[in-house]
């Protein structure tokens, strides 16, 4: 909506990054967290889109569990268990030292819990834990893509105008092509209208010439009011379509055809602000898929101590 606002005002260029910088924030489709969306947002404003996103995964501390819900955004979360279960075999390891168990249960989300051993503070268990579980990471984006056979940097900025005058060429093509099914549907009728009144006439030159050449010669001699045009589009017609000929209706429907017309031209003018409703529509229509949560939307945290500490989003 952003850009359509910008390109019905200008022809070319980019929006402002401060802007578009906003929408602009990974959204992982998964239950994760991102460290520094400040950063990020920073770096958008000034163009630098390769900044790097810190993630981390998520977590539920309950008495002496650790339970593993996601990891960060492209770590395999079954991968990076079954390693902990597979070094796990190894009874000498310093895991031993920390958890007693380590298994995944049957859930409808991912669940991979940890026993800890009795009297020792999860959160430092954790900590411990996070290198072994992957669970911190720095994602940084790469802008390859394929564009007409070579490969090409495009930055969101960039990706998204592209997409937008692609998006602009579609609609105006598409409009394009319903002008010229107007247009021919419209000689096929004014044509028509020319001699619907001697539609028996019409037919029965068109039956008695021995190929359409003759069909548009004796048409084109008896009804001096028709172009050449004209003759070859009846002569193209199903004896059946100029039997039925009604004057009345061929108006009507002619008169129909020069508003679908008009309305078809008003749109060549309005094609920006057809993509903005488009996209108003979707954002109504769609619901975000975004699961990622930021470490900037804490509300608060909870200290144990001086032992450990666990943020919150909600009071509850």
């Amino acid at each position: 909506m952003i850009y359509a606002e910008y390109y019905e005002k200008h022809a070319t260029g980019l929006p402002d990054a401060k802007k578009i910088a906003p929408f602009l924030i990974p959204s992982f489709p998964i239950n994760n967290i991102i460290t520094n969306k400040r950063e990020l947002l920073h770096a958008y404003c000034k163009k630098e889109y390769t900044h790097p996103i810190n993630q981390e995964g998520w977590v539920d501390l309950t008495g002496n569990n650790i339970t593993l819900r996601s990891l960060p955004y492209g770590v395999d979360f079954g991968t990076v268990t079954s390693e902990l279960r597979e070094t796990m075999r190894n009874k000498k390891h310093w895991l031993w030292d920390y958890i007693t168990s380590a298994n995944q249960f049957s859930s409808s989300e991912a669940e991979f819990t940890m026993e800890i051993k009795r009297g020792l503070n999860p959160f430092l268990v954790l900590n411990k834990l996070k290198a072994t579980l992957k669970f911190s990471r720095k994602w940084t984006p790469i802008y390859s893509y394929m564009k007409s056979g070579r490969a090409i940097t495009l930055y969101p900025d960039t990706l998204t105008a592209l997409w937008y005058h692609e998006r602009y060429l579609s609609i105006a093509g598409g409009l394009k092509y319903k002008q010229a099914e107007i247009i021919s549907r419209k000689m096929t009728v004014e044509a028509i209208l020319q001699i619907c009144e001697h539609t028996k006439q019409v037919i029965e030159l068109i039956r008695k010439s021995e190929n359409e050449e003759d069909a548009v010669r004796a048409l084109f001699s008896v009804f001096k009011q028709l172009t050449h045009k004209q003759a070859k589009i009846i002569v193209s017609q199903p004896i059946s379509t100029l039997a039925r000929a009604n004057k009345a209706k061929l108006e009507q429907e002619l008169e129909q055809l020069n508003e679908d017309m008009a309305s078809i031209l008003s749109q060549f003018g309005h094609i920006n602000e057809t993509i903005y409703q488009d996209a108003q529509l979707l954002s109504k229509k769609y619901s975000s898929t975004r699961q990622t949560k930021f470490a900037e939307d804490y509300l608060g945290c909870v200290q144990f101590g001086n032992q450990g500490i666990t943020h919150f989003f909600t009071m509850e």
